[in-house]
């Protein structure tokens, strides 16, 4: 099974032929920010997150309870949740350089670099999946 590097992921991501903005999709044609990191990890790392509950970023993250575990900054290996007011508001992947892999509508994908995303949302988090967030698919 071929899996793509991060590098070759975010050229993709960010190309003409990267995805179109849809809530709650996460493929090459559409995703939105969740949808991202879910498509982050079956390109790059060939596992299958459970799909997104269809409902509100802070009801979701709620829902997947023990699937995601705090942990430092671990570019490439762990997504970031931004949040405000006490409630997450927007995600992506953490890539090498302290740039931040996410999608936003409108504007659609992008990257940009950790400090910037930290004046918009003073407070962003590191999480790391775990085995609980997985589909029913092995590891590589």
């Amino acid at each position: 099974m071929h899996f793509v590097t991060p590098a070759q992921f975010a050229d993709r991501f960010m190309s003409i032929d990267g995805p179109g903005y849809r809530r709650w999709c996460s493929s090459w044609e559409f995703c939105d920010c969740f949808g991202a990191v879910a498509l982050y990890w079956r390109e790059v790392h060939g596992r299958e997150l459970h799909p997104t509950p269809l409902q509100s970023m802070a009801d979701g993250f709620a829902s997947m309870g023990g699937a995601w575990a705090e942990c430092g900054p671990l570019p490439g290996a762990c997504g970031f949740m931004a949040w405000h007011a006490g409630q997450p508001r927007h995600c992506g992947v953490l890539l090498p350089g302290g740039e931040l892999l996410h999608t936003e509508d409108p504007g659609g994908p992008r990257i940009t670099r950790l400090p910037a995303m930290q004046r918009l949302y003073p407070d962003i988090r590191f999480y790391a999946p775990t085995a609980a967030a997985f589909a029913a698919s092995p590891p590589p």
